[in-house]
């Protein structure tokens, strides 16, 4: 297929290797749309020295490249270039960059400088044009210093203008000292760069080749030819935005992908012996993304505080993050820097290594979840903020001792405290006892040798839930008072007098509270404050006696809950809070094991406490034994 065509491209669903040579025949228009930033690459010697070193980087790398092949055929592969084809205006061709416009920027400006130096100038270049910025015309920017307009761009113009002239700038300092007296490098440039390709010119047949990995994000359809000249923005900032929303090109992992199959290509074509062949690779890759697809997978070992638009990231971010010699924070550039040799010349030892890097990782974090202690607590430090890499990092450290006592010492460090597990205090330590809680229903999973449904505690928002509902939580609108007196303490009262005979020794408290309800709730809203408050404190009082030793905001009346349950029930007593959980555990919703045995009262000691019989009431007594629950599971990691 001839490449140097761009109506063979339009149709085109899979990604190919662009020569740049093939962009070279006048007939390739980019466009880079408004919502993309500016040109704002830096060189390396830049302001403060940033770490964005993509200009230096392309001359450096390419350099090396021509250096290091003489007369051997090979590819220079640059990043990829995603792209999207449509009609002008003007019924004219054009692509829109939906990535890869800084490098398709670069390389323009310098095919520009050796095509002034090298070819008089005589080959037509591809265009691109930024939306944004109308203004920058690439066609005036010269190399030749005889030329009034060698100036152009002037750097004070705008932002874009000062990054530009800068980025030519050090192309010119680059050829005059590094190119301008080396006859080779100079005909090795031209080859890589300008040669026609022998898919367009079959006589034509360059050793080295500089090439693109060209995606077609949204091929043209030829039946629809309608929608040829529209843009559809909002799909083309979705595109762009899914691939640069973490400052890099395309995922990481899709990257990668690209990566391996191209040097296990390489390996092959020259001879190697690399025992990895290209559909073992696509195969095993495709595991791996149906794994981390698995959600008590994802959730149990992947960073709360990342998001990811393709999960399969995480995995060569944790492989990155557990190295202590990486220096990069984009792991695309962690593998490529030491594998783009393999681009040029076959090591078939080296890309087994790779590989054998990238699967056994996997292995750790399909281990991690596959092992039931290890699940359970690593999903525990992950959820506490550890991140995966640390917590192998020092699982490594320990090399005497096995995995889960590591793990059990990490998690010991997350709940440790100078304080008694009794002294918790909402108030006062609301991140210990979140984490204390959490562990407590990890445990209790542990102990029956049951993973911990991170996934089920993560896609729900959790709060700490005051059994006991605070009373300070003032119900002031005439509606709500209303519907707690009946839809709280009448309909808790009347299901407690249906139990009982009127012999039984709450009875005649009980009729009083439903009498003195009714009648509350028979003055409608003209029920005054201080009168429902009276009210609601004997009602409380009735299901929750006092407090002689603590206050509501002890760890006692403490657990996790469903933030959507919480807010349902907000202000309820316990016996409606426990008739909603009832129904909700019915109905499939997930509540968290401890949560649901505190409401069954299964904590309360059936011997020395009576109140462990009635589970209309979460009496003081109920939850000393269930702090003394948390305690005694939790010793191991308290004491």
């Amino acid at each position: 297929m001839d490449l140097s065509l761009p109506l063979n491209l339009v149709n085109l669903q899979q990604p190919l290797e662009m020569p740049v040579s093939e962009l070279l025949t006048g007939d390739y228009h980019f466009v880079i749309p408004s919502y993309q930033r500016g040109y704002r690459w830096e060189s390396s010697t830049g302001p403060g020295d940033q770490k964005v070193r993509q200009v230096d980087d392309l001359l450096n790398d390419l350099t090396d490249f021509v250096d290091k092949n003489v007369g051997i055929k090979t590819n220079y592969y640059l990043q990829p270039l995603m792209v999207k084809p449509r009609y002008d205006n003007n019924g004219r061709l054009v692509w829109d960059v939906l990535d890869g416009q800084q490098r398709l920027t670069t390389m323009l400006l310098l095919l520009k400088c050796l095509n002034e130096k090298l070819n008089q100038g005589l080959l037509p270049l591809y265009t691109i044009e930024y939306a944004n910025r109308p203004d920058i015309d690439f066609g005036k920017i010269t190399y030749a210093q005889s030329s009034p307009g060698y100036d152009y761009p002037l750097p004070n113009e705008n932002l874009d203008s000062f990054f530009v002239r800068k980025a030519k700038d050090k192309i010119k300092d680059w050829y005059d000292n590094q190119v301008s007296n080396s006859m080779q490098r100079q005909a090795n440039l031209n080859d890589a760069l300008f040669c026609a390709d022998n898919s367009r010119v079959p006589i034509f047949n360059p050793d080295l080749r500089a090439l693109f990995i060209w995606y077609n994000a949204s091929p043209l359809n030829p039946s629809n030819p309608s929608n040829s000249t529209s843009v559809n923005l909002v799909d083309d900032i979705a595109i762009f935005n899914r691939l640069n929303g973490g400052k890099i090109s395309l995922a990481n992992s899709e990257l990668l992908k690209a990566l391996f199959l191209l040097c296990v290509k390489v390996d092959k074509k020259n001879g190697g012996t690399c025992i990895i062949d290209e559909e073992t690779l696509v195969r095993r890759w495709d595991e791996m993304e149906r794994k981390f697809q698995d959600n008590e997978f994802w959730n149990a070992i992947s960073p709360k505080t990342r998001t990811y638009e393709n999960r399969l990231d995480f995995l060569f971010d944790f492989i990155r993050e557990s190295d202590p010699n990486s220096s990069t924070d984009n792991s695309y550039r962690y593998f490529y820097k030491d594998m783009k040799c393999l681009l040029t010349k076959h090591n078939s030892n080296q890309l087994e290594k790779e590989w054998e890097v990238v699967t056994r990782h996997f292995d750790i974090l399909c281990k991690w979840h596959e092992n039931t202690t290890l699940h359970n607590y690593i999903g525990f430090l992950i959820d506490c903020g550890k991140s995966p890499a640390g917590i192998l990092k020092d699982i490594k450290a320990n090399k005497g001792k096995n995995a889960d006592s590591t793990v059990i010492n990490l998690v010991k460090g997350q709940v440790k405290t100078n304080d008694d597990v009794f002294a918790l205090r909402y108030d006062r330590n609301e991140k210990l006892i979140r984490r204390i809680l959490l562990l407590f229903n990890v445990e209790v999973s542990e102990k029956h040798k049951e993973r911990f449904s991170f996934h089920q505690y993560r896609e729900r928002k959790y709060d700490i839930e005051h059994v006991n509902s605070q009373t300070e939580n003032a119900i002031v609108k005439p509606q709500e008072r209303l519907d707690w007196v009946k839809e709280q303490a009448l309909s808790a009262l009347d299901d407690d007098k249906s139990t009982m005979t009127p012999s039984s020794a709450d009875y005649n408290e009980l009729d009083k509270l439903i009498q003195d309800g009714t009648t509350l709730y028979e003055q409608g809203e003209g029920m005054k404050q201080n009168n429902f408050d009276v009210y609601r404190q004997k009602v409380e009082n009735y299901y929750a006696p006092e407090y002689k030793r603590f206050d509501k905001h002890w760890i006692g009346n403490l657990t996790l809950l469903n933030s959507s349950i919480n807010r349902e029930y907000k202000n309820a007593l316990f016996p409606i809070k426990l008739r909603t959980i009832k129904g909700r555990d019915q109905e499939g919703e997930y509540i968290p094991p401890c949560t649901r045995y505190l409401f069954l009262k299964y904590y309360s000691d059936i011997q020395g406490n009576p109140s462990s019989f009635n589970n209309k009431r979460w009496n003081e007594e109920d939850q000393i034994d269930y702090a003394n629950a948390i305690y005694n599971t939790l010793k191991k990691f308290l004491s």
